[in-house]
């Protein structure tokens, strides 16, 4: 798997040396998480509705609760509704290695380690999987436990037997089934989106991103919608009115001053932005954490 673009490398460190894992969840609170790439795996459990999650472009959201697993450096976008319960834990796969090269090392193990194999991106909680998982690894994401050698060890134990379940039911992917046409369609969109999370805060023209995929315009635009399920337009917009949202909760600046640093040219627009995509104006917005 090439690494993509550092531009969406999420900058957060998840656990350190001693607990090289971190646990969270989003209860009922309205979420949206661009579209980044980070060198944790992590593994989710989303229930409830009007939510989506992107892996590498693809839309893999269901209606049923399910686990997500978001492999290394794999580009992925998460939006929760208000209606949704999440549960998340990222950890570096070679807390998991072993110095003796058995079979489990060398069948399983480093090969994941190594991208070779790959975790799939949905398994729902109904499936056979899920069943198994329901009993160990959800009671892991939903414990969130602080850390201690303890807490880590489990951690570890858990992990081990997710591996061994989605083994046993053959749900591991290899890295060398996907197509190369495939793999430069995710290239491109990487390049695209590293560029435009560079550049929201001034105007982006469609010729600038049509020189950088070589791709005419018009056909860019229809590529772009394809792959992502948003009009460019829709996506810069989206991506501005995180960045907002951000602003509002960290800061005390002027919603003027934020409207203007995240890339829109007038207020009206931004107001309108933003009530589309929050339900809600800026200055409420802003109101509502304060409780």
């Amino acid at each position: 798997m090439k690494q993509p673009p550092e531009t969406l490398k999420e900058p957060r460190k998840h656990g350190n040396m001693e607990f090289p894992c971190a646990f969270y969840n989003s209860i009922r609170t309205i979420t949206s998480v661009s579209h980044h790439w980070h060198e944790e795996m992590e593994i989710l459990y989303i229930e409830g509705s009007g939510y989506s999650v992107e892996v590498d472009t693809y839309d893999v959201t269901t209606e049923e609760p399910s686990f997500y697993f978001l492999n290394q450096e794999q580009l992925h976008s998460v939006e929760l509704s208000a209606d949704c319960l999440e549960y998340a834990m990222l950890f570096r796969p070679d807390m998991l290695s072993f110095s003796s090269y058995d079979l489990t090392q060398q069948q399983l193990l480093l090969p994941l380690l190594g991208q070779k194999l790959l975790f799939p991106s949905r398994i729902p909680l109904a499936s056979p999987a899920g069943q198994e998982l329901k009993t160990s690894l959800l009671l892991l994401l939903k414990s969130a436990p602080a850390p201690s050698a303890v807490s880590l060890l489990h951690a570890k134990a858990v992990l081990l037997e997710t591996i061994a379940i989605l083994s046993s039911h053959e749900l591991f992917l290899s890295s060398e089934s996907g197509s190369g046409r495939d793999s430069q369609r995710i290239l491109t969109i990487k390049r695209l989106l590293s560029y435009i999370h560079e550049n929201y805060t001034h105007r982006i023209y469609l010729h600038e991103l049509a020189d950088l995929a070589g791709m005419d315009p018009q056909y860019l635009c229809r590529f772009f919608k394809r792959s992502l399920g948003k009009t460019l337009t829709e996506y810069i917009n989206s991506l501005r009115i995180e960045k907002a949202c951000q602003s509002l909760r960290d800061t005390d600046d002027k919603i003027l001053d934020i409207c203007y640093d995240c890339g829109f040219q007038n207020m009206g627009h931004f107001i309108s932005c933003f009530k589309r995509l929050t339900r809600k104006t800026p200055s409420s917005y802003r109101e509502s954490l304060k409780f």
